[in-house]
């Protein structure tokens, strides 16, 4: 409600008497609709805040995430290198005084070492590079130390591609708000719709009247109360018109720009769906196949050497291809514990969650 006060500048004469100030009280009364609807456009974007905190820790969650995986991978990388330095070095102070070992081949061995070692700085470096990250999106001070990952042992990928896709539709915060927006925006064109529609008022007048000193009429010094009722009268047709196409157009704009989101999820997740799938089967021909190969060959190359029957080339070939291996396995495992987040992160719910729900359903 409004309360006004007023004063007369002039006090008026009537003929019960003069009248010195007023007091009015006045109500607006808009059509009942258009107060439910400003009520659910109220509640809509609340939630749509709510949403963009969920959208928000979601995202750093998964970043953390992948900063974890890389940094695991960095800190195995670099103890295999520790690894394969001690051996080079070690070939380099056995072939130094072996006489049937050319200078050439000590030469290759000590460029490798070399190599190994640069090798190993940028991997301190780049893990570095993620402790300060972690310490970063947690707002943690840059002196507090980061501990060394656990290893985790990674699920298996048990879900189809369409599974994943259905999940996505269920569960992505992003789609959530696309879905909001345009709701809001329906309730707008429909608050358009309403402007049509009249709103009221209802108030009163208090008139304070002072009482005549030469006259003695009926109703002498009486203040009168004033009741008033009042209708907007929706004019402009033309320009509320255009308002609600306005509000249209805004609601088919929020559609598509939901459609084109789900759409664009939809290429994402069948992107880290087919990495991630082919990370798995990287991780089965390292472990199964490649490695024991190169550990075998690595194990030959060695004898050969020993028996006096080969040069140092060639165990230097086999433990290089060995050490590669073994860098080729821990990057397979981390990019599939990656693509396994970045997948959670789009269908916006953990893979075990899918996965249960995918066994309740069946």
């Amino acid at each position: 409600p409004m309360l006004k006060l007023g004063w007369y500048a002039e006090s008026i004469e009537t003929r019960t008497g003069p009248q010195d100030f007023v007091i009015g009280l006045t109500q607006n009364i808009p059509w009942p609709a258009k107060l439910a609807v400003s009520g659910d456009i109220a509640d809509l974007e609340s939630y749509q805040a709510k949403v963009r905190e969920w959208v928000t820790a979601r995202t750093v969650l998964s970043s953390l995430a992948r900063n974890y995986h890389e940094l695991n991978y960095l800190l195995q990388a670099d103890e295999a290198s520790e690894e394969l330095e001690s051996l080079w070095a070690d070939l380099v102070a056995r072939a130094a005084g072996t006489w049937n070992i050319s200078a050439a081949e000590i030469a290759r061995a000590e460029t490798r070492l070399a190599q190994v070692r640069y090798d190993r700085l940028v991997l301190k470096e780049l893990a570095e590079v993620e402790r300060e990250r972690i310490r970063a999106a947690l707002a943690l001070p840059a002196s507090l130390p980061v501990g060394r990952p656990r290893d985790i042992v990674l699920p298996k990928l048990g879900v189809s591609l369409a599974q994943l896709n259905e999940a996505t539709l269920k569960h992505n915060q992003d789609i959530l708000m696309a879905t909001l927006k345009v709701e809001a925006a329906q309730a707008g064109e429909e608050l358009a719709r309403l402007s049509r529609l009249p709103d009221f008022s209802i108030g009163g007048r208090y008139v304070v009247t002072g009482e005549r000193s030469n006259a003695t009429p009926i109703g002498n010094g009486d203040d009168p109360l004033i009741v008033e009722l009042g209708i907007k009268i929706p004019l402009q047709q033309g320009a509320k018109s255009a308002r609600i196409a306005q509000a249209r157009h805004k609601v088919a704009e929020a559609s598509f720009r939901r459609q084109a989101l789900v759409e664009s999820l939809r290429g994402k997740l069948a992107d880290a769906f087919f990495r991630a799938a082919n990370d798995a089967r990287l991780i089965e021909l390292y472990e199964e196949t490649l490695l024991p190969q190169a550990e075998r060959a690595a194990r030959e190359a060695e004898a050969v050497l020993e028996e006096g029957r080969g040069g140092l080339a060639g165990l230097i070939e086999t433990i290089a291809a060995r050490h590669q291996v073994r860098i080729g396995l821990l990057r397979a495992r981390a990019d599939y514990a990656e693509r396994l987040t970045r997948i959670e992160e789009i269908t916006g719910a953990p893979l075990g969650r899918i996965s249960t729900a995918k066994g309740d359903d069946s």
